[in-house]
């Protein structure tokens, strides 16, 4: 019989920090605090770290054991295509993909991966990056407190485990409208197929009330919560309207690519969530937009919560629309991308070292006593000899030393030993050389997209660019850093309304 899980979930954001206990799919306890959305840096921690004491002294949770529900709109989701090689290269390859194509905000990225597609050739993966430092510090925060994380989940995936249990055809698409950014993400069965940070919240309405009434932030925050500012009678609608629409523009182009690449799968529902969502008929007015139906989600629907107090019940069912990508990685933590997995590898790895390290230390020491054990008898007799065999004992010391020294360098030589078997295993194709003269030549104004390995040494490149003369200048500087791969240029199209063109390339390696 598997065990039941017990966990506490959080989710520590820039409007608020929110902390959950369950039991299986039984909600314990909850807390939930309110922070001022102006602090940033140290001031924003300080209020973080407070918010996290007053929740906990009230919840005294009965477990330490925590998934954190990461939120940023500096979350990219890519699928990457690579022919079949280790784990332990993939780590490597995606991690220079990042180093590739993500803004420089990521030069250092925490990330997981999961295998979609499996052919005979190649495999098709999805990868999520984040920003190591926005990960970490709340990580850290929650250890400080004595919390020990299984697992750290990305929201556009946590939203999509949220409403597995709906009978829903086809693909499920739940927005969240948070306080910075909303988050949309469309999924398939348990498959996350798009997920888009989209750069309007909850606080753009609020700026928007507080500028046309004259009035500071967090009374038109009050006020947004009451009033019916969305209705057409209301002065500031058109205000409103305008970043309403806004919205709209970035669902539509979120499901009208899902559509195309889906061969023309239509998302006809779209559930509805978050702490924005509860801005008055703001979901009416969507749908109206949008002409598709939205639902609010019923968050609590798939929890039991009989355990809490009425008034607790009643708090707790009031905030539920803050609360579901939290449930969500509650529910699903086991099975959706852990941005700490490669932490833990390492750590497991690194232990297991010490381990053999400590049990090769304590073996030695063992063998030499017992091999001085007739000697130590006699020692007792003679004091001469006790002080041989003390020195002897202290010459250990050093011994000991040197087998950590030995690990470390042996660590260090099968490293090398594992990066020249990576880099040898394809000897026709200067993989990394080339991947290097990639990222050298790509000029400004153009953007790599995505990349897929077609098999028979063919690489498809598909980007955006301001101009066409410069992907045509970007190859021809490609031809000269890798004389053995040959570009050529499929499609360049310009987009209509605007000043973007799209391309796509596809390039051949040669043996060289």
């Amino acid at each position: 019989m598997a065990k039941i899980r017990h966990i506490v979930s959080a989710d520590i954001g820039n409007y608020s920090v929110k902390l959950i206990e369950i039991r299986g799919n039984q909600v314990l306890n909850f807390g939930y605090r309110e922070i001022d959305p102006s602090l940033e840096g140290e001031d924003r921690r300080i209020a973080w770290r407070q918010s996290l004491a007053s929740i906990l002294e009230v919840m005294k949770p009965k477990t330490r054991l925590t998934v954190l529900s990461f939120s940023s709109p500096n979350i990219y989701i890519r699928n990457l295509t690579y022919p079949p090689i280790p784990e332990e290269d993939l780590w490597i390859v995606m991690e220079k993909d990042a180093h590739l194509h993500l803004p420089p905000s990521h030069e250092e990225v925490i990330f997981d991966f999961s295998l979609k597609k499996e052919k005979q050739e190649e495999r098709e993966y999805q990868v999520v990056y984040c920003n190591v430092n926005e990960v970490e510090e709340r990580a850290q925060l929650l250890e400080e407190f004595g919390f020990k994380i299984l697992s750290i989940v990305p929201y556009p995936y946590a939203l999509s485990y949220s409403t597995l249990h709906k009978k829903t055809a086809g693909v499920r698409a739940v927005l969240d409208i948070g306080a910075n950014f909303s988050t949309l993400a469309l999924a398939k069965n348990k498959e996350l197929q798009i997920g888009v940070q989209i750069p309007i919240g909850g606080s753009e309405f609020t700026r928007v009330i507080a500028g046309s009434l004259n009035i500071p932030f967090l009374q038109a925050e009050e006020l947004k919560k009451k009033e019916d500012f969305l209705s057409p009678s209301s002065r500031v609608f058109p205000s409103l309207n305008k970043i309403v629409e806004q919205l709209k523009e970035e669902i539509s182009l979120s499901l009208s690519y899902y559509s195309q690449q889906s061969r023309g799968e239509r998302i006809e529902e779209v559930f509805f969530t978050g702490g924005g969502s509860k801005l008055k008929n703001l979901d009416s007015l969507l749908q109206e937009k949008l002409g598709i139906k939205l639902y609010k989600i019923d968050t609590l629907e798939n929890v039991d919560t009989s355990s809490l107090r009425l008034e607790k019940k009643e708090y707790l069912h009031n905030l539920s629309p803050q609360f579901t990508a939290l449930l969500g990685a509650s529910m699903g933590y086991q099975e959706l991308p852990n941005l700490r997995r490669r932490t833990e590898e390492k750590r497991k790895r690194e232990e297991k070292a010490r381990l053999g390290v400590l049990l090769f230390i304590l073996g030695l020491i063992s063998f030499t006593v017992l091999s001085f054990t007739p000697l130590l008898i006699k020692s007792f007799q003679w004091n001469q000899e006790i002080k041989i065999n003390k020195e002897r004992i202290q010459k250990l010391l050093p011994i000991m030393q040197e087998v950590k020294r030995v690990e470390k360098e042996k660590q260090a030589v099968e490293n090398k030993i594992a990066y020249i078997k990576k880099s040898l295993q394809n000897k026709g194709t200067p993989w990394e050389k080339f991947a290097s003269n990639l990222s050298l030549t790509i000029p400004e104004g153009v953007w790599i997209n995505r990349m897929e390995y077609n098999g028979n040494k063919k690489i498809t490149l598909w980007g955006s660019c301001f101009s066409g003369d410069k992907v045509a200048m970007w190859l021809e500087k490609l031809k000269e850093k890798s004389p053995n791969a040959t570009p050529r240029i499929i499609t360049l199209e310009k987009r209509k309304g605007g000043n973007l063109s799209d391309f796509q390339i596809e390039i051949v390696l040669n043996n060289g």
